[in-house]
């Protein structure tokens, strides 16, 4: 069971901090459109499916099938955002906290390494 405050920590943090990334690809990026349009329409889903998936709420979200995938997309979008460019690595600390918090054990360990491997 997680604490309130932390439950409050995560669920603001992951905005937050895409919401600081997207502001700092704007400024980087701005008027190359090519660039910047398909990273808004990850950063989009990003923030999408953490609202959909985690903060609504609604009976099924802690079902195992909606954690894993929960979990895999979101990994998945963090690597491509990555990939594209690097200070979206910064995206994985809320990624390893939502690892930490709602994969139970002993799945929590692929989830941190896959988690990992994104960030690296």
């Amino acid at each position: 069971m997680i604490e309130p405050r932390w439950r409050t920590v995560l669920t603001v943090t992951p905005y937050l901090v895409l919401g600081v990334l997207v502001a700092f690809t704007l400024l980087l990026q701005w008027g190359q459109w090519a660039l910047v349009v398909p990273t808004l329409l990850l950063c989009a889903a990003v923030g999408l499916l953490i609202l959909v998936l985690r903060d609504l709420p609604w009976r099924r979200r802690d079902h195992p099938a909606v954690i894993a995938i929960f979990m895999t997309a979101l990994i998945a979008l963090n690597l491509v955002l990555v990939l594209r460019d690097s200070w979206f690595g910064f995206l994985t600390v809320a990624t390893f906290s939502f690892a930490y918090s709602i994969v139970p054990w002993p799945w929590r360990l692929p989830a941190v390494g896959a988690t990992a491997v994104a960030a690296g």
